[in-house]
């Protein structure tokens, strides 16, 4: 959950990874993100407000220290 780029860590490089998958930047693409992980807020798409919820949890925001993915 969050580790979009499969590296065994949430982090900002996966908000990066997000973020170009969202811009459509060339190498980020389905078959190159976690989808399943991206899905943060386990809406059934992966869109903005999934960036939105992996930010403020890395930012360590009240309210999102868990992502709703991982409880």
């Amino acid at each position: 959950c969050g580790d979009v780029n499969d590296d065994g860590q949430v982090d900002n490089l996966d908000r990066l990874a997000l973020t170009r998958y969202l811009a459509d930047w060339d190498g980020y693409g389905e078959d190159t993100i976690n989808m399943d992980a991206a899905d943060v807020n386990q809406d059934g798409s992966v869109d903005n407000l999934d960036r939105l919820v992996l930010t403020r949890h890395l930012a360590d925001w009240e309210g999102y220290k868990t992502l709703p993915c991982a409880g």
